[in-house]
């Protein structure tokens, strides 16, 4: 009886555990298939060419990771940072199709990142810079069920500043804008919760500090001989921790 009792309770268990192990199966199959198909709806008839229909509101975020040098001799901020992008496109959006109503957002590879319509934005006082790209692209895109696309790229930057003797600081603001669109097309505007954030351990200079009572974010309209853009910036000014007189790279 032990033993009918022994075989009854291998039997329950190796059936609860086959049980198990088909619904993970099942689960994962359909995971890929949703997965796909959502790829495959959205991009079966997308042009990445073409922007939104309407005027395209960017919300921008600035880590800065980590603060390298302030050069006075050339003029320059060096710098690492994660600056994320988001911005709404219609016809990414999900939400109206209830097969895909698990789908808390859609994460694209570099491959497919080249399938959707990106803003042509750049650092208009940069001297130079880079994405990371070691052991993988350090970047994300995100396709979210209203369509919304959140993307986010870690870079090497190097900005322009200016002295100012007067006030002892180094002025190094960093303007945002796009390179071909007007502002009727496309506005740039700071996230409400978190525009700029600074890393509390990335400061690696010994001669300046951050003035954490003056820095910010902001957002104007720029007007050139080919017309109005939206240009969005970020204040950052350093104080100097000797006098200027004994700063050895002094102009």
């Amino acid at each position: 009886e032990t033993n009918h009792i022994m075989k009854s309770s291998m039997s329950v268990l190796m059936l609860v555990v086959g049980v198990v192990a088909f619904l993970g199966s099942t689960c994962s199959a359909d995971y890929y298939t949703t997965q796909q198909n959502l790829m495959e709806d959205l991009f079966k008839d997308y042009n990445s060419n073409i922007k939104p229909a309407n005027k395209v509101n960017v919300k921008l975020q600035l880590y800065m990771r980590a603060l390298f040098e302030v050069n006075l001799g050339k003029n320059f901020l060096d710098s690492q940072a994660t600056f994320r992008q988001r911005w709404n496109d219609e016809r990414l959006a999900y939400n109206n199709k209830p097969q895909y109503s698990d789908v808390e957002y859609l994460t694209l590879s570099h491959e497919q990142f080249k399938n959707i319509w990106v803003p042509d934005t750049f650092f208009r006082n940069e001297i130079e810079s880079h994405a990371f790209e070691n052991m993988a692209p350090n970047f994300y895109v995100r396709i979210f069920p209203n369509g919304d696309v959140q993307y986010s790229r870690r870079l090497a930057l190097k900005t322009t500043c200016a002295p100012n003797w007067q006030e002892n600081i180094v002025q190094c603001p960093m303007e945002i804008a796009s390179y071909g669109w007007q502002k009727k097309d496309i506005e740039y505007t700071w996230d409400s919760e978190d525009p700029l954030v600074f890393n509390k351990k990335g400061h690696f200079f010994n001669n300046f500090e951050l003035d954490e009572n003056n820095y910010g974010t902001s957002a104007r309209s720029v007007v050139t001989s080919t017309g109005e853009y939206s240009a969005a910036r970020v204040t950052m000014n350093f104080k100097l921790k000797m006098a200027p007189a004994m700063a050895c790279n002094k102009p």
